[in-house]
């Protein structure tokens, strides 16, 4: 089960693709945020 992006990271990615730093195409639609491994 894969959880939908945070708001906050969403925020960041769309910045990135505005900015032309990561192509519209490659735009991520999920994410796995590891609390464990620290």
């Amino acid at each position: 089960n894969v959880e939908p992006i945070p708001a906050a990271y969403e925020a960041i990615i769309d910045r990135l693709v505005a900015w032309r730093l990561i192509p519209e195409s490659r735009k991520p639609n999920c994410c796995i945020i590891n609390y464990f491994d620290e």
